[in-house]
């Protein structure tokens, strides 16, 4: 990839091959490199190797010496006195920037954080996550969900998780989500929709490794066996419902709507064929049932309902 890229140093002699480049490729553009960015380093002042090492010091720190008078004086102390000397200045020091930090905190002189900032810098607490994934399951469990990936359809997997925030008591709201998401100010719901969407992601993958029982081998050292389609259904429904597994299989069974084992079906199979077809592997199995259920749309209603 830089292969295109020229150094500073690429110089031609009289002596040297004939391997510069033509007129033709100097008008070529050239792409530029990091190292065009530099400039030629500044020759040295006259007398700049002639300081001693204590003066390039000083001049390297910008300090002015002390006059030779307080030097010998200090050299003339004993060690005691000179230890002391040494201890009352770093002390005076530290206390006299503890002042001038003290001064500036009581005269309000720290600027205030910016709206902008305060979103951007604005964390989500693990409760406000949890809801956003309680959400989402429940959306998943919704057998006409129109989108699992594709966030600009009405009932998507995005729009049914932001319904369920947006029902929220305000206060909660105004505390749990960045300033100014109550108002509907863009930052705002763009830093929002970025955090969903991750906990969106959290819950799409759970969901495909619930399908990809027992085909994708984990950290066990045998996979499992592969349940059939009653147990998967199952399985899924009580991780989305967050139900104990204590719940009788019969009654499971009871709450489940046929369409939505449908929906389960569906599912599973898609997401079999994504992850055993080798042309698939960088497209995710989310893409392709969303395009599935776009194309539904068009047939008609005895066949979708069938």
């Amino acid at each position: 990839m830089f292969l295109n890229q020229a150094t500073p140093s690429t110089a031609t002699s009289g002596n040297a091959p004939d391997n510069s480049p033509s007129i033709s490729d100097s008008l070529t553009p050239r792409t530029r490199t990091h190292s065009d960015a530099y400039q030629p380093v500044p020759d040295e002042p006259e007398g700049a190797n002639d300081l001693t090492p204590a003066q390039q010091i000083y001049a390297q720190l910008g300090l002015n010496p002390a006059p030779d008078q307080q030097v010998s004086q200090f050299h003339e102390m004993p060690e005691e006195q000179r230890s002391a000397v040494l201890m009352s200045t770093m002390t005076a020091v530290i206390q006299r920037v503890d002042t001038i930090s003290r001064a500036q905190t009581t005269n309000g002189s720290s600027v205030p954080l910016s709206q902008a900032d305060q979103i951007r810098l604005f964390h989500y607490g693990g409760p406000v996550k949890e809801l956003m994934r309680r959400a989402a399951k429940t959306a998943f469990l919704e057998g006409d969900l129109a989108s699992y990936l594709d966030d600009s359809r009405p009932r998507s997997l995005f729009r049914l998780v932001m319904a369920e925030i947006r029902r929220q008591p305000e206060s909660y709201l105004a505390t749990h989500f960045p300033p100014g998401f109550v108002a509907g100010e863009g930052h705002a719901l763009a830093h929002c929709h970025r955090e969903v969407k991750r906990q969106l992601k959290n819950v799409r993958h759970q969901v495909r490794n619930l399908l990809l029982v027992g085909v994708v081998v984990g950290s066990a050292p045998e996979a499992p066996a592969i349940p059939n389609l009653t147990d998967m259904v199952r399985d899924l429904w009580r991780w989305l419902m967050v139900y104990p597994s204590g719940v009788s299989d019969a009654d499971v069974d009871r709450r489940v709507p046929p369409l939505l084992k449908i929906r389960f079906a569906y599912l599973r199979l898609a997401t079999l064929q994504n992850f055993l077809d080798p042309l698939a592997r960088n497209l995710s199995q989310w893409e392709v049932i969303d395009a599935r259920l776009r194309d539904n749309l068009a047939l008609t209603v005895n066949f979708t309902n069938s």
